[in-house]
Formats: C-alpha cells, sequence, structure tokens
C-alpha cells in the first residue's frame, strides 16, 4: 500500500469481505477476533478474497474487525435496520448448529487425513455430504462412514458452542424464594466472563465429547488425532448425500 487513497480502498474492500462474511455466515461480530485469530484462517479469507501478498493487509483486517467489535459493544453497529445485539440470527439457537456455523465445506485436506489416519488411498476416502463432513472410508482393512473436523474448524465449533450456551442461559428466568419474584439471567449475567470461563473449560477433548452428543455417538467412537483432527465413526445412514 503504497498511499492513502490505496489504503483507504482496501479499507474499504476489507470492510466489505467482513460484511459478506458475517451475513453469511450469520456470525456475532464481537465473536469475529475469534474466527480471525487463527493464522491459517486468516491466511484462507486472505487467499479467497485475492488479498495474499498486500503489504500491512493485516493490520487492515485487524482494524476493522476492532472497530466491529467496538461499534457492537457501544451499540452502534446494526444490520438491516435492527441492533446485531437484539438480532435472534446472529446467536447460535439449536445446538446442531453448532456443527456447521462458519464451517467451510470439506475439501481435499480432510480427505488426506483420513487416508492417513485409515492407511489407505485417496481412492478409498468418498466425499458423501461435503457441509455436513459426512464421508465413506473402504478399504480392505475398512468399511466406515465417519465425520470429520480439522483443528481449526473445531475451534469455530467451540466458539459455536459458547454462543450456543451463552443464549440458552440468558434466556432463562429465574424463580426467588417462591414468592412471586422472577429475574432474568440476562439481566445480571456478564456474557465477557462466562465466555472466559467457558473457553477454559472446552478442552478439545469436550468439545469433541460435545459433537458426539450432538450427533448421539458413544464417546468411544471418536480419534483426536495427533495434530488435533477430529475423526468420528458416525452410522449416518442411507444413500450417499451428494
Amino acid at each position: 500500500m503504497g498511499n492513502s487513497e490505496e489504503l483507504n480502498r482496501y479499507y474499504k474492500l476489507v470492510n466489505e469481505y467482513i460484511d459478506e462474511y458475517v451475513e453469511k455466515w450469520k456470525i456475532n461480530p464481537k465473536r469475529l477476533d475469534k474466527y480471525f485469530k487463527n493464522n491459517t484462517r486468516l491466511i484462507s479469507f486472505l487467499e479467497r478474497n485475492g488479498l495474499n501478498g498486500i503489504n500491512r493487509i493485516e493490520k487492515v483486517i485487524n482494524d476493522v474487525i476492532g472497530d466491529r467489535r467496538s461499534m457492537v459493544e457501544d451499540g452502534v453497529l446494526t444490520f438491516e435496520g435492527f441492533s446485531v445485539l437484539e438480532s435472534d440470527s446472529y446467536r447460535v439457537q439449536k445446538i446442531q448448529e453448532c456443527l456447521y456455523r462458519g464451517i467451510d465445506k470439506t475439501t481435499v485436506q480432510h480427505e488426506k487425513i483420513l487416508a492417513d489416519h485409515y492407511d489407505t488411498s485417496l481412492g478409498h476416502v468418498d466425499i458423501e455430504n461435503a457441509e455436513k463432513h459426512h464421508f465413506s472410508v473402504n478399504g480392505d482393512k475398512y468399511d466406515t462412514k465417519v465425520v470429520i473436523y480439522t483443528k481449526d474448524e473445531l475451534e469455530k465449533v467451540k466458539s459455536n458452542l459458547i454462543d450456543y450456551s451463552y443464549t440458552k442461559l440468558v434466556n432463562e428466568t429465574m424463580e426467588v424464594m417462591d414468592i412471586g419474584i422472577k429475574i432474568e439471567v440476562k439481566d445480571f449475567i456478564d456474557e465477557e466472563k462466562f465466555n472466559q470461563v467457558l473457553e477454559k473449560q472446552l478442552t478439545a477433548i469436550k468439545v469433541s465429547e460435545a459433537i458426539c452428543g450432538i450427533l448421539s455417538v458413544n464417546k468411544e467412537k471418536h480419534t483426536l488425532t495427533s495434530n488435533g483432527h477430529l475423526i468420528v465413526e458416525y452410522e449416518w445412514g442411507g444413500k450417499p448425500e451428494h
């Protein structure tokens, strides 16, 4: 970026791309920094939008994300006439959404991970549903159906689980001493502190167990690879879901 005019142009572009990302995945802007804190995820975002190799572009992205967060916290940021803070569409409402929100379709990377794990060739690994990460692995040693999430994707699931847990909690009402006094949890809970506590508790193992629970799969059916990827043997059933 050689001058202020060029710098402003990239700020405008990044703002548009971030808006697209937020709208597509219905991600609360307060959690954007969580989605982009991983360098691999940031590189993917840059490459997808043709921004890789541009000097100081990471600073532009961080500035835009920081502005989004500040605007939400100040109650300024709005989408389509309503505040993001008040919009349920930017909250994870159903626990099943935790497995898909903000997570892209599978790629050849997932196939390679499975081929390595099952010690087979790529020809024996078939994508059955790219959006749901459903695969079948067929060969001399194995004939199984699985769901797979990379290490980065597990971080996204974790973020979704935190958002879902908070959303569920703040919608609850407490009755005090059975004397007709009711208090809404959202009136006194601190979202930032809640997120920090749950962030520490949700280890990779706990996230994996949560995924098994959502899929109604026995915890023994999952494997965390040495690289932090999750593979769950899951009989999703039916015919291939192309």
